[in-house]
């Protein structure tokens, strides 16, 4: 079943005023094209923050919430789910032969990051005059098994976020403005950080 792009985390954000004008335009423009999971979600948002309100007024005792909020941590306590950072290990722009290979032009260029487990090859091209369509994957270390993330997030310094749930192992973000952001691959079994990923033609 395909899932909606836009995250759980941003469209509260959205319903609480939290979003960022950038954010909060691109939830707009989503519900406008007419997505049913999140104009649904939207919905249960509101039915919910009216839920909580009318809970505030119920008064229960201090004990008893201790005791509750012990049991709910104890039996559904998740395991860590375990973070591996990535480092830059190869950018085509110090090699300009390299630069054109995927025949995008002289402006595209290819960044391979890696952590003990991973590699992730990551290609960037121009998609107008300060946006950039990101194509990547992330393959094993070892052995030949297929790794697909199950949700790609690159969060700008200012906040705003844009986010795909690849169907298959190479995941596209069409279209993300220049600049530096926080990378989270969300895979089965982890995840992977790149802290300072750059998108577009800025330092190297």
């Amino acid at each position: 079943m395909k899932r909606c792009s836009i995250s759980f985390e941003t469209l509260a954000d959205y319903h609480d005023g939290r979003a960022d004008e950038n954010a909060a335009q691109q939830v707009r423009d989503h519900l406008a094209s007419g997505c049913t999971e999140c104009r649904n979600g939207l919905a249960w948002l509101g039915k919910a923050a009216h839920t909580i309100r009318d809970a505030e007024s119920v008064q229960v005792p201090s004990p008893l919430i201790d005791r509750l909020q012990n049991i709910y941590a104890e039996r559904f306590r998740m395991p860590a789910r375990p973070s591996l950072l990535a480092r830059l290990s190869f950018d085509s722009r110090a090699n300009h032969a390299l630069a054109g290979a995927r025949g995008a032009g002289e402006e595209a260029f290819k960044l391979n990051y890696t952590t003990d487990l991973h590699d992730i090859d990551v290609w960037q091209e121009p998609a107008g005059q300060t946006n950039w369509y990101l194509i990547g994957q992330v393959l094993p270390r070892e052995g030949d098994e297929t790794v697909q993330p199950q949700q790609v997030i690159l969060t700008s310094e200012s906040g705003s976020e844009y986010s795909v749930t690849p169907e298959m192992p190479e995941f596209h973000l069409p279209s993300v403005p220049a600049g530096v952001y926080r990378a989270t691959l969300r895979l089965q079994d982890g995840e992977i950080v790149i802290p300072a990923f750059t998108v577009g033609q800025g330092e190297r």
